[in-house]
């Protein structure tokens, strides 16, 4: 069985604050793909970048729920691939 694929597809944001980017992950398998959406780069001022991956709002102001998690290797390769494309974007 070949290695699973980690594509990241990335868009810089235009607005001021911390979130810089939004990603969504293709995980290419042998079998097919998995799609994830909604993950975000993060970097606050002299810090270094970090993924946020996707939560939904919850019905208590300020409470947030996991939509996407991720463990082991997996996260691993998610926060890299999403990472390196926006080292390479951001600074195009």
């Amino acid at each position: 069985m070949n290695s699973p694929r980690f594509i990241a597809e990335l868009k810089l944001t235009e607005t001021t604050g911390p979130v810089k980017a939004r990603a969504d992950v293709r995980i290419e398998l042998p079998g097919g793909s998995l799609e994830l959406f909604g993950f975000s780069v993060i970097q606050k001022d002299g810090e270094p970048p970090w993924v946020g991956f996707p939560q939904k709002q919850g019905k208590i102001p300020g409470k947030y729920f996991p939509v996407v998690t991720a463990e082991g290797e997996v996260r691993k390769e998610i926060i890299e691939v999403i990472l390196e494309t926006y080292e390479t974007s951001a600074h195009i």
